[in-house]
């Protein structure tokens, strides 16, 4: 039995063999293009202790400062709102939502973890209803909101505004022509993308 099961299989391989072979014309040149892409990815986090005694390894570091008016310079403050809009901007366009979700404010957690908002958003959007797209989770607000509106677009860091040492705006710039704002708020200990 073993015998004619691998006599079977070597004929089946010779028949799939002639199958599949493909005669050329001698005088016929045939270029074959092999495109190499490479892709480097900085990840920049801290390991932060929270008060509970639970260690996040996911807060970005670019995140993680404070805000002292007495002692940072302008430019400095202008720095550090340029880091929090890279910061948040990477993450969408590498479609990390891990990142994305451990740089959002607990309110804006909150706010996308809620069944009934999902099932209002996903009806209310001409964009998700015409698709067929049915919100259910954060994730799939990430992936159908988040991302598919930056789809095609140029945002671009414009300018801040400080509100307190607690609440920062930072103003970009869609497609050259419209402000977008993004409001941050200090909590746990580093800036949080608020809604």
């Amino acid at each position: 039995m073993k015998k004619f099961f691998y006599n079977f299989l070597v004929a089946l391989l010779v028949i799939f063999s002639i199958v599949m072979c493909k005669t050329t014309d001698k005088n016929e040149d045939t270029t074959t293009t092999i495109e190499i892409t490479t892709t480097t990815t900085v990840v920049v986090t801290t390991t932060t202790v929270k008060s509970n005694g639970v260690i996040d390894s996911k807060i970005d570091q670019r995140m993680v400062f404070v805000i002292d008016k007495d002692k940072i310079t302008e430019d400095q403050l202008k720095s550090f709102m340029k880091n929090l809009f890279t910061a948040i901007e990477e993450k969408i366009a590498m479609g990390d939502f891990d990142g994305w979700y451990s740089s959002i404010s607990k309110g804006y957690k909150f706010y996308i973890n809620d069944p009934v908002i999902l099932k209002k958003m996903s009806e209310d959007s001409d964009f998700l209803s015409n698709r067929n797209v049915k919100l259910k989770t954060p994730k799939d607000y990430f992936e159908y909101v988040v991302i598919q509106a930056r789809q095609g677009k140029s945002l671009k860091f414009f300018d801040y505004k400080y509100i307190d040492k607690f609440n920062v705006k930072v103003i970009c710039i869609l497609d050259d022509s419209l402000k977008f704002v993004y409001n941050f708020i200090y909590e746990d200990g580093s800036w949080k993308l608020d809604r």
